[in-house]
């Protein structure tokens, strides 16, 4: 039979005030990992970047239920889907600009980490 030789968790449990300083500075770290650290590499506070992300949304579902409807009905829509991605492109644009001035994040797969 095998021994039991215990594991990383097992010192949470042994040791609690270990185990609780050690769970929070864990979880922290994962809290920014997740939620800052990509809005700081565009100069911006988790709620900006929030913000920002749900009007590209927003407007992305626009353009494509334009598009959809002016896939239907050839004579609506005719330009709406394209005059809000123009827009969506400037305001990307600007943003990146902005952010270039406060600092120059180093994108690893393309334009993705601008969006």
């Amino acid at each position: 039979m095998i021994a039991y030789q215990g594991t990383y968790w097992d010192k949470f449990s042994r040791d609690p005030v270990y185990g609780l300083t050690s769970l929070l500075e864990i979880v922290m770290q994962l809290l920014d990992r997740v939620f800052l650290a990509h809005p700081h590499t565009v100069g911006e506070t988790y709620l900006q970047h929030c913000a920002f992300a749900l009007r590209i949304g927003a407007r992305l579902l626009a353009a494509g239920s334009a598009a959809l409807i002016h896939a239907v009905v050839p004579c609506l829509c005719q330009t709406t889907a394209s005059r809000i991605i123009l827009a969506m492109n400037a305001d990307i644009v600007a943003r990146r600009a902005k952010s270039n001035q406060v600092q120059t994040p180093t994108p690893s797969f393309g334009f993705a980490e601008y969006i």
